[in-house]
């Protein structure tokens, strides 16, 4: 009992010291970049690159030595890369898995590591209020086999470094921590995971207890944060008296923060501490620091780390939309670039066998399964596409668990670039829009999606094989 108290008193001891370190060089992080531009940032990122040249990262990509941060946008100098586990005397002090939306695979990061992936994300929380929380609930996403996905192992990292006084809770089994969460509610940060969100939302609607302090921060990561989102939180808001900042960041397994929501929503800025990025556009490799708004591809970055691997393919689709301020870019993310076989059995439906993707090049015609996607979602409906190719179209039935209109649905796709051109191809007939409401069948799927790959937001276009 006595070895119990004094194991807790010097955890406690030691967090308290972490505490205070990794506070102190995120306000001091702060206040040096505060100011910077773009051509102190890109000073600042070479410097990085040259740092992370260790000897684990050249024992792996001996390549990288002489290697100038430029030459990245090089593919033939540097293709991109799938993971590659670090030597086997890399000093990991955590290793973790991903969420397995293609691949399950085991990160590892040094102590160095840890405490720069939480000294940024200090850096963001003291960036939007210049101040640390007072109390924070940190919900993580834990499966049967208590195995943690992703980054939420970093959300219990962080719990008692970015709040004075952190606590966690898992999303799959909330009600089970509800009695516990009373105990120290209100809170005046909740971090949260984008795919469970609305079932965190139908839990905290029921509860009889005031869950947000008076003025509060939502943190969302793990997929896109459509328009429902912000209008849940605003109806939220109204009924219970309350002023929630909704906060979207973009972060990965391998890299920790790759980037975080400013002032305007949809619009996420460029983190360079953990990683520097390329877009591979269908014409050329830009680094993100050169793309132009309008700039859309496929997101390649080098990890910022202990174990650095130049351009690894991140799986992810973005568009640059802006700079910020500083200069930096503003992205937004689109989704997953990859496609993954899928076969799954829906009520009505049936057995459907072919390809799950955000986007899909057909002979018929370009789908942009995230176009249909957020047009629902302003509508607070969650939706998916099947998509049937034919001789002369492709036939797509969007599935969706609100009863919305046709008309509606190509009011909203006008006001996007990649939706007016799919209008056009409406209008030519290379694509049949057909509008199913049905939300057993969008239940089925998500539940489906969630359960094999928890924290990864299910794709919104299934693309049918002619066998099925």
């Amino acid at each position: 009992m006595e070895n119990g108290v004094s194991m807790k008193i010097i955890e406690n001891i030691i967090i308290e010291f972490l505490k205070r370190k990794i506070r102190k060089k995120a306000i001091e992080l702060y206040e040096e970049t505060k100011r910077w531009r773009l051509n102190a940032w890109r000073d600042y990122i070479e410097e990085e690159f040259e740092r992370c040249k260790t000897k684990w990262t050249l024992k792996r990509f001996p390549e990288l030595k002489n290697a100038e941060l430029n030459d990245l946008t090089d593919f033939k100098k540097f293709p991109p890369q799938d993971w590659i586990n670090p030597p086997e005397d890399f000093p990991a002090a955590r290793k973790t898995l991903t969420s397995g939306t293609f691949k399950r695979k085991e990160i590892q990061y040094s102590k160095n590591d840890l405490i720069k992936a939480i000294t940024t994300a200090a850096w963001y929380v003291y960036s939007v209020n210049k101040k640390f929380h007072e109390k924070g609930l940190f919900l993580y996403v834990q499966g049967a086999n208590n195995e943690m996905y992703g980054t939420s192992i970093f959300a219990v990292h962080a719990a008692k470094i970015l709040s004075n006084h952190g606590f966690t809770g898992n999303l799959l089994n909330l009600n089970h921590d509800v009695k516990r969460i009373k105990k120290y509610a209100p809170f005046d940060t909740i971090h949260c995971v984008t795919p469970f969100f609305h079932a965190f939302v139908n839990i905290i609607e029921n509860l009889e207890f005031k869950l947000f302090d008076e003025k509060s921060i939502l943190y969302l990561t793990g997929a896109p944060v459509y328009s429902d989102v912000f209008e849940i939180i605003e109806e939220y808001q109204r009924e219970h008296n309350v002023k929630i900042q909704v906060l979207d960041y973009y972060a990965a397994t391998e890299t920790t923060i790759l980037a975080v929501q400013g002032e305007e929503k949809h619009r996420l800025m460029y983190v360079p501490f953990t990683h520097y990025g390329v877009i591979k556009t269908d014409e050329d490799v830009i680094s993100i620091l050169d793309a132009k708004p309008g700039t859309i591809g496929k997101y390649y970055v080098t990890r910022f780390f202990d174990y650095m691997i130049p351009n690894y393919d991140i799986g992810d689709l973005i568009e640059v939309v802006g700079r910020a301020p500083n200069e930096l870019p503003l992205i937004r993310v689109i989704g997953r670039h990859r496609i993954k076989r899928i076969e799954i059995k829906l009520p009505k439906i049936g057995e459907i066998q072919g390809f799950a993707g955000y986007e899909f090049r057909t002979p018929q015609a370009g789908l942009h399964g995230y176009v249909f996607r957020e047009a629902c979602a302003r509508y607070k409906a969650r939706s998916f596409v099947i998509a049937v190719p034919k001789q002369n179209k492709v036939v797509c039935f969007l599935y969706m668990d609100k009863p919305l209109k046709l008309e509606t649905i190509l009011k909203e796709l006008e006001t996007h670039p990649h939706g007016k051109v799919m209008l056009k191809m409406i209008e030519y007939g290379s694509i049949e829009l057909c509008i199913e409401c049905d939300p057993n069948v969008v239940k089925a799927y998500y539940e489906n999606e969630l359960r094999k790959h928890p924290q990864s937001e299910p794709f919104p276009i299934i693309l049918k094989t002619s066998n099925s």
